[in-house]
């Protein structure tokens, strides 16, 4: 059976910078560079609950657990920063216009998308904590001079790179000790063709 929990923080504080610069050194070039940091804290966030669950010592959660008799545990996360949210990420993107004439144009266009380490659920053990990743994406564009449709060729995740997005931890000791974490995931490397027609 599976339970889905919906829980309130007490209060968080968010404070972050955010930039985003595009430039175009030549009329057939393009590149953009976008960073953010943000710094975020649980202010309050304790709740209570029927079992100590993921947040037993064994697990190494960085939460702290207090029995309150009868079965039941009050946990509190307060500190601790927000989940599946990095100190840092951003992007970068390049693109090139090669242009064909009466023949219509190509445009090449790579891009790289990163983010620092972060905490992937509020269980807060050692295994649900993910590192920092890049991942690098291509793709050929051609477009006819005139005509309604585009031509792509594409490559996304090209160094096949794992990046996990969220997730909770299972009641099962894995080889560093700690619970396993079972964990959602991105696409692996895709590449394919793909068409675009405009009515």
């Amino acid at each position: 059976m599976t339970t889905l929990l919906t829980r309130n923080v007490g209060n968080a504080t968010i404070r972050g910078l955010s930039t985003d610069l595009t430039v175009k050194p030549t009329p057939l070039d393009t590149v953009r560079l976008a960073v953010e940091y943000n710094h975020s804290r649980y202010d309050d966030f304790s709740n209570s609950q029927f079992g100590i669950g993921s947040y037993a010592a064994a697990g190494g959660s960085r939460c702290t657990p207090t029995a309150t008799g009868g079965g039941f545990f009050n946990i509190d996360c307060s500190g601790l920063p927000l989940p599946r949210t990095p100190r840092w990420s951003g992007s970068a993107s390049a693109e090139h216009v090669f242009e064909l004439g009466g023949a219509g144009d190509l445009r090449l266009t790579g891009d790289m998308v990163f983010a620092s380490s972060r905490w992937l659920s509020i269980d807060y053990v050692p295994n649900g904590r993910d590192d920092a990743y890049q991942t690098y994406n291509a793709a050929l564009e051609y477009r006819p001079a005139s005509g309604n449709f585009s031509l792509t060729a594409f490559m996304n995740n090209i160094t096949d790179t794992a990046v996990y997005t969220g997730g909770s931890s299972i009641p099962f000791a894995a080889p560093n000790g700690f619970n396993y974490f079972a964990a959602n995931i991105l696409p692996p490397r895709t590449y394919g063709l793909r068409a675009r027609v405009d009515f």
